[in-house]
């Protein structure tokens, strides 16, 4: 299915792919952060990790949003 695609088609996937990578490392990196500091909640060495992954979050916010222009373009 992949060898049949357009020009165009090709294009748009080859710009979903990382960004979809990003956004899925920058989800995994929160989650993991905020299970840290579930673990040990007293431990505010770990609340920076949780900062760091929030600002990730908002970093990949642009990704997520052309992810989604393509999801409802029907592109991938």
């Amino acid at each position: 299915m992949i060898d049949q695609m357009s020009g165009d088609e090709d294009s748009r996937w080859t710009a979903f792919v990382p960004d979809a990578a990003r956004v899925i490392r920058a989800e995994e990196q929160f989650q993991d952060a905020v299970a840290k500091v579930l673990d040990r909640p007293f431990d505010t060495a770990r609340h920076g990790d949780v900062l760091t992954a929030v600002a990730e979050l908002g970093d990949a916010a642009p990704a997520a949003r052309r992810v989604t222009e393509l999801e409802l373009q029907g592109g991938a």
